[in-house]
Formats: structure tokens, sequence, C-alpha cells
């Protein structure tokens, strides 16, 4: 019964880890935080809501900072923390007016929205308690400053980390199927495949997507997907496409007329859909992806993961799966209740995409690639013969990283107390804050404003799993799949390949049960696709950007 009720408890849990406008329900936060202790702050002479929505960190981080603010920090003001269940509901609320807190911690999209907003500028220039002659903004990196300006003003905050999504592995499979210290982790995609089919031949699947969960966006292997497409084209070249701009001739333009960028970029489609192709549909005779992957949740791939069946009953597992920095996190319970045994899950950085050496002239093969992976990873020398522009190019994309930069702070327009809760998100900025919301989080630094605590900080050791992660983050470059900051390609519709031929399910699901193109037709059906409302979509845009 103890293990029924786990499973239940998790399954309402998972309706809390999709990003970017997901969550369930109807309210933006009406609900108490049972773990805030209304009684003993309440009466308190000032006080202010903040509604937040819990993520795949959970919720711990957050009480800690606010406790800490209140009890050692300001003990005059009173913070009431609101659970939230719907990151769309919780921005209507706030767009009409007809919200009922001051703050939220939103996962969702708040651009444009300057006329319901507090103007955040006078907090960028505000002291760090605790931090003498250092401002807010000092603490914030400048390309989320970039990403959040609205035309020289800030009505959003940076709030978590971004940690993204990246391939976690089970390393106690590994040791024990391919055996301790006789295996590598892969460099490239087709060191990935090769991996699988060994682990294949040893009943163990190389990895599953969540079949079940793709309309509930728990899917995450499409944005696998697209870190490789921005692997094929470079960071510059993503920006550019996804911009809608096009090479005219050395200068970058708006396609204003036609989709140029899918013209100039047919190579980087047809490529990157091949290496999702070959994943979930297999080759000769070796499947990638878990068979029963069609009928998984995102909690049944992670306990194949970890080695914990389907549904109570045994079954193969899978060695690799593509997952949040929050995945150690949403097993320990399981782990603690017995329902699952610990393993030795870590995170690794991507695998760079075999096909990019046709944008580096100098690596001949596959085998060059990965040596030039061990070099830029800092294993190894670098081949005779690799120019300095072909490293940096495989340096780029071994540490890019999928994101969706949507998770901020925002005051209210018509927020109370506006004064006192720009001095608590000040202090969030803190070292301090961010010590402690580490050491509620698993030591993973869960508040964005560049503090890395040691473990001496901590007061713990941390995982290898969180160890990973902090590993993976160092040089980190994050492939921002919202694009809000790039409202011509949400106007015209842009995504790294669109398939006509099907109306639903995710690239995982099509491809695997055949539904999809093949990967020599998906280039022209994805210019097709686009070309047909483009030039009306760009006029439609540049209208209402009064151009």
């Amino acid at each position: 019964m103890k293990k029924i009720l786990c499973l239940l408890l998790a399954a309402i849990m998972l309706l809390s880890l999709c990003a970017c406008g997901g969550g369930t329900g109807s309210g933006d936060g009406g609900s108490s935080d049972g773990g805030n202790q209304e009684d003993k702050y309440a009466d308190r002479s000032r006080k202010f809501t903040l509604c937040y929505y819990e993520g795949g960190y959970g919720v711990e981080w957050l009480r800690a900072v606010v406790t800490d603010y209140m009890e050692n920090v300001n003990q005059d003001v009173y913070i009431s923390l609101k659970s939230s269940t719907d990151n769309n509901v919780a921005r209507e609320k706030i767009a009409s007016q007809t919200g009922t807190h001051d703050m939220y911690f939103i996962e969702v999209d708040m651009f444009n929205k300057s006329s319901v907003l507090e103007e955040l500028s006078g907090l960028l220039d505000m002291e760090v308690p605790g931090e003498a002659g250092v401002k807010v903004r000092d603490k914030i990196d400048a390309k989320w400053l970039s990403y959040y300006e609205e035309d020289g003003q800030y009505y959003q905050m940076p709030a978590t980390n971004f940690m993204g999504w990246n391939w976690t592995y089970n390393k106690t499979l590994l040791d024990a199927t391919l055996g301790e210290g006789q295996w590598k982790l892969p460099n490239t995609t087709e060191e990935f495949f090769a991996m699988g089919e060994a682990l294949f031949n040893n009943n163990v699947f190389l990895t599953a997507f969540a079949g079940e969960d793709t309309t509930g966006g728990a899917d995450y292997m499409r944005y696998c997907y697209e870190v490789w497409f921005a692997q094929m084209t470079g960071m510059e070249g993503y920006n550019h496409y996804f911009n809608c701009e096009y090479n005219n001739n050395g200068t970058y333009e708006l396609a204003k007329d036609y989709p140029h960028n899918v013209e100039q970029n047919k190579d980087a489609i047809e490529k990157t859909y091949q290496v999702a192709q070959t994943l979930c549909q297999g080759q000769n005779g070796v499947e990638f992806v878990h068979s029963k992957s069609e009928s998984l949740s995102f909690l049944d791939t992670q306990f194949l993961l970890n080695q914990g069946g389907f549904r109570g009953a045994a079954e193969y597992p899978i060695a690799f799966y593509y997952n949040g920095a929050s995945a150690e996190q949403e097993m320990t319970g399981y782990v603690e209740d017995g329902i699952i045994q610990a393993q030795d899950i870590r995170v690794m950085k991507m695998p760079v995409v075999s096909a990019i050496i046709s944008r580096t002239p100098s690596i001949s093969d596959d085998a060059v690639l990965s040596a030039v992976v061990d070099y830029v990873d800092g294993n190894g020398q670098l081949p005779a013969g690799v120019t300095e522009e072909d490293t940096a190019i495989v340096a780029e994309a071994r540490n890019m990283m999928a994101e969706l930069v949507c998770r901020e702070f925002v005051i209210t327009k018509n927020a109370q107390n506006k004064d006192d809760i720009k001095s608590f998100m000040a202090y969030l900025t803190s070292d301090r804050a961010q010590l402690i919301a580490a050491q509620n989080c698993n030591g993973l630094p869960v508040l964005n404003y560049g503090y890395v605590p040691t473990e001496e900080e901590l007061g713990f050791s941390c995982s290898e799993f969180t160890k990973s992660v902090y590993d993976v983050l160092e040089d980190a470059i994050v492939v921002d799949l919202a694009k809000f900051d790039k409202p011509v390609g949400i106007a015209t519709g842009m995504a790294w390949y669109k398939d006509s031929t099907v109306s639903g399910g995710s690239l995982s699901e099509n491809l695997y049960s055949k539904q999809a193109l093949t990967a020599d037709q998906i280039y022209q059906s994805t210019l097709d696709s686009l070309a047909g409302t483009w030039k009306d979509r760009v006029e439609q845009y540049l209208v209402q950007q009064g151009q």
C-alpha cells in the first residue's frame, strides 16, 4: 500500500515538471504554502505574497531563503508563500490585474507586460545586502540582463539557474553490462550508437522517450534534437535561423519574402533529422529506444534508468536518458522508501553530432572528431592538422545545453509594499541566499546569480550526480528553446523542421511508429510548410513593430 501511495504522489508531482507554461489546475496560487508557518509571522507590520510555481527543483530551497530573510534579515516583513497550479492562468491574472498576489516566481513568457508589471531598474541598482558596494546588476550575468531588457527597461529578473537538460546515464548499469573500466562515454553520435549496439546485445536499451507524456511536454528528447541542430549550424547560425535572417552576399538580412534561411540550412536540417531517425528507428537490426517507449510516462522512463522496472514488473533497463538537473531529487523518495535501489546516476556533456565534420574541413572522420572532443574536454592532445577554427567549432558544440529561458521573478503593478519586495529580491542575489538555496537543493546552484558554493561551505559532500552537473555547467552554452527574444521567428512559426504529414505527437513518437517523413523528405516539407504564409506573416510582424 505504501508503494502504491508513493507512486500516486509521484504522479501528482510530475504535473509540475513541464516548464514554460506547463502545469494543470485553474489557479494562480490561491492555496497557502504549508511550510511557511503563517501563524509565526502573520502579525508583522508589513506583508506581501509570493506566488510560486513548483518545478523539478522542489520548493524547500525557496522556503529556506524566505525563512532566513524573515528571521535574520528583515524582522518587520511577513512573506506569505502561495503555491501556484498553472503558469498560464497566473500570467492571465497578472495581465488582467485580477490576481491577488504581489510577487510571482513564474515559468512562462512575461514579455510585453509593462502596463501590469513594476519596472525593476531601481532594483538592479540596489546594493546587495551584506555585500558592500555590490549592486544587484553586478550579480546577474550580462547575457540575462540583455535577454530581459525591453527598450532600456526591465520588468523581469531571472530566477532559478538555467541548468538545462543533458544526457543522464547510469554508471552502475554500464559497469555491470560492459565491465567497469571497459567502456568510455560517447564523444560523438556515431560512438553513441555504437555503445547502443553493445548494450542492446546485452539486453539493455540505449534510451527511451516518454511516449505517454508527449502531449504534456515531458518528452524531453525533442530538446536533444534541437541541440544537435544547433551544433550543425553553430550558435551564430542558430540565432540567424530563428531570427529569420539569411546571408545575402556576406550580410545577414531579414528574409522578408521567402524563407531563405531555411534554404541555407538544408544540410543542417537533413543531417540532424537523420540522427533523430536513427536513434528512434535503430539500425542494422539494433533498437536504440526502449520497445515500450510509446507507453512510457516520464516517471516510467526514470524508473527504467534506475533499473526500477516498469509499473511494478521486471523490464529491460535503459542506460541513458535525456533529462534535467533535478533528476536525482525526483527519485530520492523512491530510493528512501526502498522502491528502487540507489544507482550511480550522472550527467554528461552532449555527444557531438558526427555530421559536424561537414563544417570542419580539417577533421577528416569520426575518429579524429572524437579525439578533438577529448582535447576540448581537457583530455589528450589535439590531432595533427586540426585547425584552431575547427577546434573552436567542436568546443562550442560539445558545451551546448538545452534550456527554456522562462523562469523569472516579477512584481505586479498594484503590489503592496513594493520596496520590501525589492529588498527581498536584492537579498536573493546575495551569496548568503544562494548558499542557503543550494544547501536545500542537494547542493545544486539553484539561484541564478553566479555563486558556486564549495562542499565545505555547503556543509556536506555532494553526490556524484551533483558534481557532474557542476562539471557540465562550467562551460555550458545555453541553447534557448523558448526563443522569447526572437519574436519574428515566433511570428513566422519557425522550427528546425516541419513535417507536413503529421498533425500530432512528438518527433520521437512519430519516427518510432514510422509515421514521420524520412530524412530525404524533411527539408522540402520544412521549406514548403513555411513558405506558404511566410511573406504575409513577416509583413504583419513588421506592421506590428511599426516598421
